[in-house]
């Protein structure tokens, strides 16, 4: 998911249709256009108990709960049986998806939908909200392949008797119990290196903290792997002998509790890549320059080329296009901001050090992205004579540092990237953004899916964050709003919270769904606008998809 997504970032989403502003000072409202609906439509719902999530009450029904799918994932160009785990309390349901280039339709028995995917699906994961006129689930994720994939068959615990598989191919299944193993023979000639590579927990959020082994044909684990990308493992197992040998998974819960098993549940799908082919595990630079051609390097097994071209236009996941100037590494010049450099830390217990000319008088907005690979990174700024100045780690494990930095004084600074335990590894990669601390300012939202009922006002309060001394008068804006809603000007608050805007909707008939946007802009001053983003609770990720339904109010008994 290019996670990517001015100011903070958040999902892709499609071109807005239209816009409605209105200023949150001003008792009037400042626009008068609306617009219809878009095509994409969504799905899914947890029961939110913030002000306009009572949905249920209009019509005894709840929207529709997703849990999880399975499978998770399919091949480009293919249509894929899918089983949603859940709750429906109507049927069918509709599906909306991030990418036009997947297409989800219900079939007649309930919970269960047919994916097609265009041979020409962007790889990765995307979005589906599963909705109706009640309301909508929270995003679940689809993965987008390019291998060929196979479903899981049971019994398959035994290393021995497990299914020998044709390769490549993508292995989607669940450890469906507590004590659940699965295994994959695989066979190999010598010298082959095999990649088992597991998305669970990082893109799917399945609750399981997996582990991947190799096992021989007598028993023995000859190679194995517990986290690599988050709580997922992969591994590369180049083969001493020709022979059969078998790939065996199981998992932890990935809450830790008072228990030592093998953990299971209906939940715990994944999708379990084995090649002996070309395998990227990521490339490199992790920033490239907008509209700019760039020559990437291929890391990863059994690459037949080692660079790959990426067009001016082309994206890729895990690397983001900049506006200002990109380096492959660090230098032993001193870069002047804005840049974005991408690193390596290459030596246990040594920091990769990045020289950055600062100016007194000009305060510098650093960021530090690991770029969800290895570094557990620890930021340290110091002057050239090393004397420490500022230090930073991130709140959780593989996170993501902010520093904002006020040079004592115009000269060189360094600034030390390396691992919080010292380890490192071809996986240790950063990517360091620096730039000028210009004015700028974070909005967020309490949920992504709304609810208005016809004829009751509906307040949606965004809260911001001014970083960098931003200062001036928010206006609050919606779009992609559907013929039927309206923005309204919301009645000033007793006492007015310059850091919170709140957006008035209202609805003179019923929309059975669709996306749109919240933001807020600088009163003034067109230019300056900042989307909002709400927290996924299942994913702990921002997401700029929004959901909008409007009902009917409930019959008056």
């Amino acid at each position: 998911m290019s996670e990517s997504m001015g100011g903070r970032r958040g999902d892709e989403f499609p071109a807005p249709l239209g816009r409605h502003i209105f200023n949150v000072s001003v008792s009037r409202n400042r626009l008068t256009d609306t617009l219809k609906t878009c095509r994409h439509r969504a799905p899914r719902q947890t029961a939110f108990a913030l002000l306009t999530f009572l949905l249920a009450a209009t019509a005894g029904a709840a929207p529709p709960a997703v849990t999880s799918l399975s499978p998770a994932g399919g091949e480009r160009g293919t249509t894929v049986a899918v089983i949603a785990a859940g709750t429906f309390d109507a049927w069918p349901v509709q599906v909306w998806s991030s990418s036009p280039s997947i297409l989800v339709k219900a079939e007649k028995e309930k919970g269960k939908f047919a994916v097609t995917i265009a041979k020409d699906a962007p790889l990765g994961a995307h979005w589906l909200r599963f909705h109706d006129d009640t309301g909508a689930s929270p995003l679940r994720p689809f993965v987008v392949g390019g291998l060929p994939e196979i479903a899981e068959v049971e019994p398959n615990d035994d290393p021995k008797s497990a299914p020998v598989l044709a390769m490549p191919t993508v292995v989607n299944g669940v450890l469906g119990k507590s004590g659940d193993v699965d295994c994959f023979r695989v066979k190999l000639a010598k010298g082959q290196t095999l990649v088992a590579s597991l998305e669970a927990h990082r893109t799917l959020r399945s609750p399981m903290d997996a582990i991947l082994q190799l096992v021989s044909d007598t028993g023995a684990v000859l190679e194995q792997n517990h986290d690599v990308r988050g709580l997922d493992p992969e591994l590369a197992f180049t083969a001493p002998a020709e022979g059969t040998y078998a790939v065996r998974l199981f998992a932890f819960p990935s809450q830790p509790d008072s228990s030592i098993r093998h953990f299971g549940s209906p939940a715990c799908v994944y999708r379990l890549t084995l090649t002996t082919g070309e395998f990227v595990d990521f490339s490199t630079p992790l920033a490239v320059e907008r509209d700019r051609e760039a020559t990437l390097t291929l890391r990863g097994w059994n690459l037949k080329e080692k660079t790959a071209k990426l067009g001016k236009s082309e994206d890729r996941v895990g690397i983001v296009r900049e506006a200002h100037s990109c380096f492959d590494s660090p230098t032993d010049k001193s870069l002047s901001p804005p840049f974005t450099v991408t690193g390596f830390v290459e030596k246990a217990g040594s920091p990769s050090v990045v020289l950055v000319a600062g100016t007194v008088g000009k305060p510098l907005a650093i960021r530090l992205e690991n770029a969800e690979l290895s570094l557990n990174p620890v930021l340290r700024i110091a002057g050239v004579d090393g004397k420490p100045l500022s230090k930073a780690e991130p709140a959780e494990l593989n996170g993501e540092i902010d520093v904002d930095f006020n040079p004592p004084a115009t000269g060189i600074y360094r600034i030390e990237v390396r691992d919080r335990f010292d380890s490192a590894s071809p996986r240790h990669a950063y990517r360091l953004r620096v730039a000028s601390a210009v004015p700028d300012l974070d909005a967020k939202l309490a949920a992504d899916r709304f609810l208005v009922t016809v004829g009751t006002p509906l307040d949606i309060p965004i809260t911001v964050k001014r970083l960098h001394g931003f200062t001036g008068e928010l206006v609050a804006f919606a779009e992609n709003l559907p013929e039927g809603i309206a923005v309204e000007v919301a009645p000033p608050a007793a006492k007015p919270d310059p850091n919170t805007a709140t957006l008035r909707l209202k609805a003179t008939k019923p929309f059975a769904g669709g996306p749109i946007r919240i933001g807020v802009a600088k009163k003034g001053d067109d230019a300056f606008r900042r989307f909002a983003s709400a927290t996924l609770a299942d994913f702990d990720r921002p997401t700029r998809y929004l959901w909008l339904t409007a009902m009917a109010p409930a019959p008056k008994k």
